[in-house]
């Protein structure tokens, strides 16, 4: 995806088993940070699970006073004009994050819905 550092070299990275020429790359997957840091005070797509209320789940509002999120950013595709159940184009909890190599630890890589609500 196009949310990486080097996406043409990251491909080459992920089908080449990690090398490229011989070299492991070491940057070309990373993600790349948000223009604008998000404020985990609303509810959003919560890859870290540091939720305000309730247990820690993907899709909650983050406690007051945490410093702006600047992980990676979660992707929700919707098309416009669409015939489809709104779970299933653009809903809020179907989230995912890209592939890349320095995901923190611990973070989801998809929210509650990735995949439809009634995914397992």
């Amino acid at each position: 995806n196009e949310l990486v550092k080097n996406p043409t070299v990251c491909n080459k990275v992920m089908k080449g088993g990690g090398k490229v020429k011989g070299k492991k790359s070491s940057t070309a997957c990373n993600y790349l940070p948000p223009l604008i840091g998000n404020n985990q005070f609303y509810h959003w797509a919560n890859p870290p699970q540091d939720c305000a209320n309730g247990p820690n789940k993907t899709d909650c509002m983050g406690p007051e006073g945490l410093d702006v999120y600047n992980g990676p950013v979660p992707m929700i595709t919707h098309v416009h004009g669409a015939h489809t159940p709104p779970e299933y184009d653009g809903y809020a909890e179907s989230w995912w994050l890209p592939k890349a190599d320095n995901i923190p630890k611990g973070y989801k890589a998809t929210g509650s819905y990735y995949g439809g609500p009634l995914s397992p």
